[in-house]
């Protein structure tokens, strides 16, 4: 009671005597005590030191492709998106020529070394006599197809006729001699040519229906193939009616309606004359080839026919090379394994050589090109690894990668030197499960130094005065201001300490 009337008297003193115990409790906690939070003991530690920049992923390999000669497109084999390998056809060109071509030259070839064989073996009698049924039959089927290329002439004469004066006849008005196109149309210079086609092509025609046939089918085929001006017909006639002054004139569907169908005879007409003058060649060859081949039969074999023979079989090999040559012209092949990225051309439209018909880009192989200060340009050298994330996939998923170029002269950005770098992103898991694209942003991550067990200390326990660096040391209940020398600055914000400084030391922070 007494004690509790003393309270009651004094509060003041009381609560004084309690706020000083409190007080001296703390500061004997902390004289026992180091504070572990504004103190540092030294440790081993592995530092490393990076530099980290952004780009953009592009593929390390990216081509427009084009066919060496102009044609109509007759084959597209893939489509935006599709993977293709080394040496797979893309797209190819009409070329029913070139394939017979090559198979002339091949049968050419075989022949020639089935000579060679047989004038060195020498032929018997029974071979004479199967070579000389060769060379009959070889005659018989070229009177067939001179027969068949009559038929043939005919009806494309039909057909032109057809074209000329019942398709196309709809889009002219004759005056006199002459032909007025008689289509909606805002280019006078297109109009010209047209009907300058038309009257050239209806003279064509009636020279062509006017010729003998004779024995040569073969050049009379060729001249119905060759009709130059019909051809320049349908073609400007098909870009007068889709013409931008005229894309809204619904007049015009009967026209593109007669167009359409003249192209079609017309390709019709030209495959037919195409495999027509084939047939005629091939046939023809062949009786070259049966009879070359009795001659030799017949006469027997020697060192020098043999030699010679030799030397046919040898420019046989060359034109079926060069036949093989001239239709790979007519293809478009991956020339690396890759990914289709544009598709420029229709099938059935007209190629035009050296324009890019398709584009291509390296597969799951991509690069980066970052840029880097002229300070950490010096620090990186070829074929340094990196580590690569892409922000679509986030940070935890990671591509090795390598330096694979430095420019050697830097770039001016608003005064300042850059030096550009390729970095290639390596092939790993990670390429195959993730759909890396062309464009994303990388972050690149490059390792310049790195060291292993090393003194190492915060850099907030650093102070730096006049060009020295100072600690402060806690020795017993005192602390001690220390010079130190400094090496490395890793990444985390710890800094590698040369001398000055000994494993178990304990730093405090500079007091303010």
């Amino acid at each position: 009671m007494n004690y509790l009337n003393k309270i009651k008297k004094h509060p003041y003193i009381v609560v004084g005597s309690l706020l000083l115990a409190l007080i001296l409790i703390v500061w004997g906690f902390k004289s026992n005590n180091v504070d572990t939070i504004n103190t540092h003991k030294i440790t081993r530690v592995s530092l490393e030191e990076s530099i980290e920049v952004t780009g953009k992923t592009k593929p390390i390999s990216s081509s427009d492709l084009n066919f060496e000669r102009s044609g109509v497109i007759s084959a597209i084999n893939i489509k935006v998106g599709d993977n293709v390998r080394r040496g797979q056809t893309l797209a190819s060109l009409s070329s029913v020529d070139l394939v017979a071509q090559v198979s002339q030259a091949a049968a050419a070839l075989e022949s020639a070394q089935a000579n060679l064989n047989a004038i060195i073996e020498g032929a018997r009698p029974e071979e004479i006599a199967i070579k000389e049924q060769a060379l009959a039959s070889a005659k018989s089927d070229y009177e067939l197809q001179q027969n068949q290329a009559i038929d043939t002439i005919n009806s494309v004469t039909n057909s032109y006729n057809d074209i000329l004066y019942f398709k196309l006849s709809n889009l002219f008005v004759q005056s006199g001699d002459n032909y007025k196109y008689n289509v909606n149309n805002c280019d006078q210079s297109l109009i010209s040519k047209i009907e300058s086609n038309y009257k050239n092509a209806i003279s064509d025609y009636n020279d062509l229906k006017n010729i003998d046939i004779d024995s040569n089918v073969t050049n009379l085929l060729n001249i119905a193939k060759n009709q130059i001006e019909l051809k320049n017909l349908i073609a400007n006639t098909s870009l007068a009616v889709t013409a931008n002054c005229v894309t809204n004139d619904s007049a015009l569907t009967n026209a593109k309606s007669y167009i359409s169908s003249a192209k079609a005879s017309l390709v019709t007409a030209t495959t037919e004359l195409n495999t027509r003058v084939n047939n005629l060649n091939s046939t023809k060859n062949a009786i070259d080839r049966a009879e070359k081949d009795l001659a030799l039969s017949k006469a027997g074999g020697d060192k020098n026919k043999i030699e010679i023979q030799r030397a046919v079989v040898s420019q046989a090999a060359a034109g079926l090379e060069n036949a093989r040559a001239q239709l790979a012209k007519n293809m478009i092949r991956a020339p690396y394994d890759g990914i289709i990225t544009a598709v420029n051309v229709d099938l059935g439209s007209l190629a035009v050589a050296s324009k890019s018909a398709i584009s291509i880009m390296s597969g799951n192989v991509f690069e980066i090109e970052i840029k880097l200060s002229e300070i950490d340009a010096a620090k990186i050298s070829l074929n340094q690894s990196a580590e690569i994330t892409l922000d679509a996939f986030g940070g935890d998923v990671k591509w090795p990668g390598t330096v694979t170029r430095i420019d050697p002269s830097a770039t001016d950005n608003n005064g300042v030197s850059n030096y550009k770098a390729i970095v290639s992103m390596l092939d790993n898991k990670e390429t195959k499960d993730h759909n890396v694209k062309a464009g994303m942003t990388a972050n690149v991550k490059l390792t310049t130094n790195k060291k292993e067990k090393v003194l190492s200390v915060p850099n907030k326990y650093l102070k730096t005065t006049g060009g020295e660096t100072h600690v402060m040391v806690i020795e017993g209940k005192k602390s001690i201001d220390k010079k130190i020398e400094i090496g490395l600055r890793g990444d985390n914000g710890e800094v590698e300490v040369l001398s000055g400084l000994s494993e178990g030391d304990v730093l405090e922070v500079y007091k303010k």
